[in-house]
């Protein structure tokens, strides 16, 4: 045999094995011919990550838990005493915590639809009650802000605030706001009366109620 004969035989082994070859290579790649397919597809990925992230419980997502106030229930109330109740909530619901009102409560003087404060005392009168050990005001009745609760400083109340006290309406919060601007800071609660609207018998009800310091 020849070299050229040799030399021809295995040049056909050689193109035999490196068709087979090929027909391996070709069963991994897709069916059309794009060997790309094989590579992870990186945009995927990122976006199944992104949805399994969503789904993760977030610190933001966390509700606070919500605010407690204790409340100084008092009077004609079936269950007299101390309440931790929410932040937000009404006369109304704690006194329905308290079991509810006697017969003899005086609900007229109470603004039932009033909002509750940490340290507030809630006094409920009795009919007919005359005085009580707890100022109760038209305007502000529940609020507890008599003689053991914190007074408002005149001279640095808003008008909100004003309005809060017995005969003090938008008008004359404003008066009173306008007046100390002109006149500088009240020197005692008896100037009240100095204001256009107060007279000797709004000052009777304010004195327990307001400071000037």
């Amino acid at each position: 045999m020849s070299l050229f004969e040799k030399t021809g035989g295995n040049r056909l082994l050689y193109g035999v094995i490196g068709i087979a070859l090929l027909g391996v290579i070709y069963s991994f790649v897709s069916k059309d011919g794009s060997e790309e397919m094989l590579l992870p597809n990186y945009d995927q990925l990122e976006a199944d990550e992104g949805d399994r992230d969503a789904h993760l419980p977030s610190a933001h997502d966390e509700t606070p838990p919500p605010k407690k106030i204790k409340v100084d229930v008092k009077g004609e109330v079936l269950h007299p005493g101390v309440y931790e109740v929410e932040d937000g909530l009404r006369v109304i619901d704690v006194l329905a915590l308290a079991g509810g009102t006697l017969q003899e409560a005086d609900l007229m003087k109470i603004n039932l639809a009033a909002f509750l404060k940490d340290g507030q005392v809630v006094y409920i009168p009795k009919i007919g009650e005359e005085e009580s050990p707890w100022e109760i005001s038209d305007e502000t009745a529940a609020f507890g802000q008599g003689k053991e609760s914190n007074q408002i400083n005149i001279n640095t109340a808003t008008l909100e605030e004003l309005v809060t006290l017995p005969g003090i309406g938008p008008s004359k919060a404003q008066a009173i706001i306008s007046y100390r601007e002109e006149h500088g800071a009240f020197k005692d609660v008896e100037e009240l009366t100095q204001v256009s609207g107060i007279g000797e018998k709004t000052l009777e009800k304010l004195i327990p109620l307001v400071k000037v310091k």
